[in-house]
C-alpha cells in the first residue's frame, strides 16, 4: 500500500475539521450558548489559508493570531492515536505564569498528555487519545471503510479541535480567568 493509498481517509477527517473550525456559526451562536465569550466577544475567526493539512503525513495544523500572540493548534491522526496541541510563545507563559495552569487543563479540564518545548521559542501542551473508543484501532480500521463511522469519526475530532481551540482563546484573551476556568 502507497502513502496515496493510505492517506484519503485522513484527507476526509481534515476537511471536515477545515469546514468545521472556520464555520463562522459559532460566533453568531456565542450570544446564544454564552459560554466561553462575554457580552459582545465573539470566538476568533479562522480563516481556510490559516489552516494547513498533510494528509499523506497525518498532521493538520491551525494557525491564530490572538490578540498579538501566534499560537498553533497542531493535530496529528495515525492508526489508533489522535493528538491535539496548542502551542503558545513562551514569553507569554514568563510574563502570565498562572496561564500555565489554566492552559494545560483547557480541554474540558482534562490535564494534557505532556508539556514540552517546541519549535519557535514556544511550548506545546499536548493532549494524547490512545484508549478512547472512537481512536481505538479496530474503530478507525472500521471507520476506513465504513462511510457512516467515517463521518462519526471526523465530526468527533472536529468537535474536539473546535473545543480546544474555542476554550484556549477563551483563556489567552483573558474572556476565562485563568484561575476559574470552566471545564
Amino acid at each position: 500500500m502507497t502513502s496515496t493509498d493510505r492517506s484519503p481517509w485522513r484527507r476526509l477527517v481534515f476537511d471536515h475539521v477545515r469546514r468545521e473550525v472556520t464555520d463562522q456559526f459559532l460566533g453568531t451562536a456565542q450570544p446564544y450558548i454564552g459560554l466561553w465569550f462575554g457580552e459582545g466577544r465573539e470566538p476568533p475567526v479562522v480563516s481556510m489559508e490559516n489552516v494547513v493539512s498533510l494528509p499523506t503525513l497525518g498532521a493538520m495544523s491551525v494557525i491564530l493570531s490572538i490578540d498579538g500572540l501566534r499560537v498553533l493548534y497542531p493535530m496529528m491522526l495515525m492508526l489508533g492515536e489522535l493528538r491535539l496541541g496548542v502551542c503558545v510563545p513562551r514569553t507569554t507563559l514568563i510574563k502570565q505564569p498562572c496561564l500555565r495552569e489554566a492552559l494545560s487543563r483547557c480541554y474540558g479540564g482534562k490535564p494534557c498528555s505532556r508539556i514540552a518545548s517546541a519549535a519557535i521559542d514556544s511550548v506545546i501542551f499536548d493532549w494524547i487519545f490512545r484508549d478512547e473508543w472512537i481512536v481505538r484501532v479496530d474503530f478507525m480500521s472500521a471507520a476506513i471503510v465504513d462511510q457512516a463511522k467515517l463521518s462519526l469519526f471526523a465530526d468527533a475530532v472536529a468537535k474536539a479541535a473546535q473545543h480546544l481551540i474555542v476554550s484556549s482563546c477563551a483563556i489567552l484573551t483573558g474572556n476565562v480567568s485563568a484561575s476559574e476556568q470552566p471545564s
